[in-house]
């Protein structure tokens, strides 16, 4: 028989003893770790009357923090962040029993969550929008322990106004990115625009990128519409 043809059925087989290994592996473990929380899953009770989660972070210690939106009240949004032990169960050493609340106070605080990320110092940033104004970026940074940096901002909360050139209309951040020196990016849109932040590590906007701290790409550029 050829050389190569019997590499090709050596190979072949290979593969096919991997393929029915793993599928008879995933079939007696459910594809579910059941370390975690003693079968795989986990449910944890809402903060409000909704909770709608956008992002996490899986920490050093394996410990992962899930971000989002909670509705404490009808029609009124704040941020939230719940920190889950590695075992499957809620860290009630962090926040409030396991949650961390941030109300932003902004008239009907319709404040929605999207992005988190955590900085060398362990420091959480949550990051978003007012969608019922849809010109301000909301950012909070939280203490390890959950609680409020209050040395970020004003008690721990930065708003962002937007609304002047270069930025114009409806803006999200949806996104977000820590660089090595605790700086960090903020993408969204800004009507037909990708939008792209850099922030310094207290929250304030480094001004040095792009124009004015803002890099704008216009997707719609370029692209030619035939009837």
């Amino acid at each position: 028989m050829p050389r190569i043809l019997k590499l090709h059925i050596f190979t072949l087989t290979f593969f096919l003893s991997i393929l029915a290994t793993t599928i008879v592996y995933g079939q007696n473990n459910d594809f579910l770790d059941t370390c975690f929380n003693s079968d795989g899953t986990a449910y944890f009770p809402p903060a409000g009357n909704r909770n709608e989660f956008f992002d996490h972070k899986v920490l050093t210690d394996g410990s992962i923090i899930i971000a989002g939106t909670v509705e404490p009240e009808a029609w009124n949004f704040d941020f939230v962040a719940i920190k889950i032990l590695p075992q499957g169960i809620i860290d009630s050493s962090f926040g409030n029993n396991g949650y961390s609340t941030v109300n932003f106070e902004t008239g009907d605080s319709d404040d929605r969550c999207r992005a988190i990320g955590v900085q060398s110092t362990g420091k959480i940033l949550l990051a978003g929008y007012l969608s019922s104004t849809s010109n301000q970026t909301l950012i909070a940074r939280l203490n390890t322990d959950g609680s409020n940096d209050e040395s970020c901002g004003e008690n721990g909360k930065v708003i962002i106004e937007h609304g002047f050139p270069p930025i114009t209309g409806f803006i999200t951040s949806n996104d977000l990115a820590v660089l090595p020196d605790d700086r960090f990016y903020l993408a969204g849109t800004n009507g037909n625009n990708v939008l792209l932040n850099l922030y310094n590590e207290d929250g304030t906007l480094d001004d040095s990128f792009g124009n004015q701290g803002y890099g704008l790409i216009n997707v719609n550029a370029g692209i030619e519409v035939k009837s």
